[in-house]
C-alpha cells in the first residue's frame, strides 16, 4: 500500500500493506512475510458489493463481518456488512460461485495477519499456518452434541456442524479447512 492500489500478483515480500489492530482498530502499515500462490481448479466466490466493485476469493478466504468477526468467503450472505479500511461497511449485494482453473495469492502479513483489498477496501485475513489449536464442543446445550468448533489463536473459534470428525487437536486452520472444506 505503499504506494497506493496494487494487484496482489505484483505485491512482493518486505512490501508494506494496509492492515488492521483488530484490538485498537487502527489501521497501520504493515510488512508482508510472504507472499503464496497457487494454480489449481478452485472454489471461487465472487462478491459483487452495493458500492458496484466485485471482488472474487477462494471459497476457504476469511472476510470480516463487522460486529460478527471472521467469515470464509463461502459463507457469506447478501445483506451482510463487511468492513472497510476506514471504519465503515460495504454491503453484500450478490453472491456467484464458480469452479475453475485459477492462479490465486495471498499474503502472510506481520503483526495484524490482516489486509485490505479491493478498491474499497474491505479487511480480509492473511494466509497463515497459524498457531496450533484444539478442537471443542459448543453450543447451546439441546444442540451442542451437533456442533464442534476449532481454536486457533491467530484467528478466532470455528464453527462446524459436520461433526468432530474434521477437527483434531494439534492442527492449525490451514489443516482444519482443508479437513472439513468448509472453514
Amino acid at each position: 500500500m505503499e504506494n497506493g492500489l496494487k494487484p496482489i500478483s505484483e505485491i512482493k515480500v518486505g512490501d508494506k500493506v494496509l492492515s488492521l489492530d483488530e484490538r485498537t482498530q487502527i489501521t497501520s502499515e504493515e510488512p508482508v512475510m510472504a507472499v503464496i500462490q497457487g494454480e489449481q481448479r478452485y472454489q471461487l466466490i465472487k462478491i459483487t458489493l452495493d458500492s458496484g466493485e466485485s471482488i472474487e476469493a477462494t471459497a476457504e478466504h476469511p472476510f470480516y463481518i463487522k460486529g460478527k468477526g471472521w467469515n470464509p468467503a463461502n459463507s457469506l450472505k447478501v445483506g451482510q456488512a463487511l468492513q472497510l479500511h476506514n471504519g465503515s461497511t460495504v454491503v453484500i449485494k450478490e453472491i456467484d460461485t464458480s469452479v475453475r482453473l485459477e492462479k490465486v495469492y495471498n499474503l502472510t502479513v506481520a503483526n495484524t495477519h490482516n489486509y485490505f483489498v479491493g478498491e474499497d477496501g474491505v479487511l480480509v485475513h492473511n494466509a497463515s499456518k497459524g498457531t496450533k489449536g484444539k478442537c471443542f464442543r459448543g453450543g447451546k446445550k439441546k444442540n451442542r452434541d451437533n456442533w464442534y468448533g476449532y481454536n486457533d489463536k491467530d484467528f478466532q473459534n470455528w464453527w462446524h456442524r459436520e461433526g468432530k470428525g474434521d477437527f483434531n487437536d494439534g492442527m492449525d486452520i490451514e489443516d482444519a479447512a482443508n479437513a472439513s472444506g468448509s472453514i
